[in-house]
């Protein structure tokens, strides 16, 4: 675009406006996500609202739980966790634990019902089994039928297929997360919550390493706001040791706060496991709390025994100040 004329570019904002726009596989983008492709393409995003007042805020963006004292209504943090700790049996916890009344996260963290209107959500399976994926879902009461939907990305071709830093590949995702009926830009909807199981497969099947962690979140949460997702989660590697994700400081920098968890011994199955919470701004530490598998469910201990026997997070000698700061 830079290197065209005046009338070349007017003729291609003219095509952007009201142009048929198709992906690559011919199917025509209509309702919002055809909007969205043609805000993306002229940069008006005519949608964007105005700047807010101190003391603006309206009242829905009061602040709320999804999980309380974890996981904030409207934020998208990371959760990271050292190899082989059982990240995958951990998110479906939390999934049944968001879709399933009176059931706490880890028996443990109370879950705020969600409206009828919001009981979606939505999954991405970069690398588990389809199998053992979804029998841990069954076995967690999310079954057929449930109001979750899950992507295996090797249904899909593969984990690269999600990697949204390559355009065309967002440009997908933006029209796959919406779901209409008549599709004439008056029923779209899109998920309320989407998660992600295992940002460092997507990200090595594209063949990247994982110090594009903070490149791939940034297109990730610009995708989330265009098509209006208010809140997802992204599962990725900590360091062995566990102390903080891998790819250093530009991947803690920008997630809405990290949630932890790891195990004292990577090569030991049955070694301890803890959780921690470290949030961004607007709540308090958590943890570290011990996680057990107890009767086919995870299960946080608590009480005075545990307090006492909990480790300290594990700490990486390469930190320096700053890197610690910016995981707040």
């Amino acid at each position: 675009r830079a290197a065209a004329s005046k009338h070349q570019r007017e003729l291609m904002d003219d095509a952007a406006r009201h142009g048929v726009i198709t992906d690559g596989g011919g199917l025509r983008f209509e309702g919002l996500p055809l909007q969205r492709l043609r805000d993306r393409l002229l940069g008006t995003y005519s949608a964007m609202p105005e700047p807010r007042p101190l003391g603006g805020r309206p009242p829905q963006r009061k602040k709320r739980w999804l999980v309380q004292d974890v996981w904030r209504y409207g934020t998208m943090p990371m959760f990271g966790g050292n190899p082989k700790t059982g990240k995958s049996t951990l998110v479906i916890d939390l999934t049944s634990a968001l879709l399933t009344p009176g059931r706490r996260f880890l028996d443990h963290f109370e879950v705020p019902d969600l409206a009828e209107h919001e009981r979606d959500i939505y999954l991405i399976n970069p690398e588990t089994p389809v199998d053992d994926f979804e029998d841990e879902m069954e076995a967690q009461g999310l079954g057929y039928g449930s109001e979750v939907t899950v992507d295996h990305l090797e249904e899909l071709g593969g984990a690269h297929v999600f990697d949204v830093t390559d355009p065309a590949k967002y440009d997908l995702w933006a029209h796959r997360f919406a779901f209409c009926e008549s599709c004439d830009g008056t029923d779209d909807r899109t998920p309320f919550i989407v998660i992600v199981d295992g940002l460092t497969a997507i990200l090595q099947a594209a063949g990247k390493g994982v110090e594009h962690y903070g490149l791939w979140y940034a297109a990730f949460r610009r995708l989330m706001r265009q098509v209006d997702v208010p809140s997802a989660l992204v599962v990725g590697h900590n360091t062995l040791s566990g102390g903080h994700l891998m790819g250093g400081a530009e991947a803690q920098a920008g997630p809405d706060g990290l949630i932890n968890y790891w195990s004292e011994n990577p090569d030991r199955p049955a070694s301890r496991r803890w959780l921690s919470v470290v949030p961004r701004m607007g709540g308090n530490p958590v943890g570290p709390l011990e996680v057990r598998l107890d009767a086919g469910r995870l299960r946080a201990v608590t009480g005075p025994g545990n307090r006492e026997s909990a480790p300290m997070e594990p700490k990486d000698d390469t930190l320096d100040v700053a890197l610690q700061v910016a995981a707040y």
